[in-house]
């Protein structure tokens, strides 16, 4: 009996997406203090070397945007790189307390992304029978490892920017995996309802 396609598209999307792409995204999490350092090094530069000639109308008017109102009125008269460099860490401001859970949460998620890559790699070369409930289940845990992730970075202080963008991040991680879920739910499961070995598998 031949391998569904449907289980290898989904193989592909766990090892690709679910696996390699979700331990990348991990292994940024954990290095978020260097990250936040080079942030910090680039608003040092920025702040001695950028001068107010430099400056554009167009230029202040996307800086007004991106600042709260007690930087207006330097903005509106002579925007210096301290000026941009406020705007920045203001932007890039992250909390100790922040910090320390986006490194968390990247240790905990690698562990997830892990096991998306072995099931990935199971669905392409294996076809153990539990094989698709058991994918379903790390699927549910992955979808609540993402609503716990949201609910704890509401509890801490830092820049809407990266709210914005860790909220984006998880939201495709969740679309995908519901996505997943609903491709398991619905597909003709009956080659899992016996257990091949690889050998077996490869004789088809």
């Amino acid at each position: 009996m031949s391998k569904p396609t449907w289980a290898i598209v989904v193989g592909i999307i766990l090892v690709l997406i679910n696996g390699c792409g979700g331990i990348l995204s991990d292994v940024k999490q954990i290095k978020t203090d260097q990250l936040m350092g080079i942030v910090d090094e680039a608003i040092m530069e920025i702040s001695s070397e950028v001068s107010s000639d430099d400056i554009t109308q167009e230029e202040k008017d996307f800086l007004r945007r991106w600042s709260n109102d007690s930087l207006h009125s330097e903005i509106d008269t002579v925007v210096t790189g301290e000026t941009i460099g406020k705007i920045i860490k203001e932007n890039t401001m992250m909390s100790d307390e922040a910090k320390n859970k986006f490194v968390l949460h990247g240790y905990m998620g690698i562990i997830i992304s892990t096991l998306f890559l072995l099931t990935g790699l199971m669905f392409l070369f294996s076809s153990y029978s539990a094989l698709p409930k058991l994918t379903q289940i790390l699927l549910a845990i992955s979808l609540l490892f993402v609503a716990y992730q949201i609910w704890d970075l509401s509890k801490v202080e830092m820049a809407h920017l990266f709210v914005l963008g860790q909220k984006f991040n998880l939201g495709i991680g969740a679309f995908v995996d519901v996505t997943l879920m609903i491709i398991l739910a619905i597909v003709d499961k009956s080659f899992y309802s016996r257990d091949t070995s690889v050998e077996e598998y490869y004789d088809n």
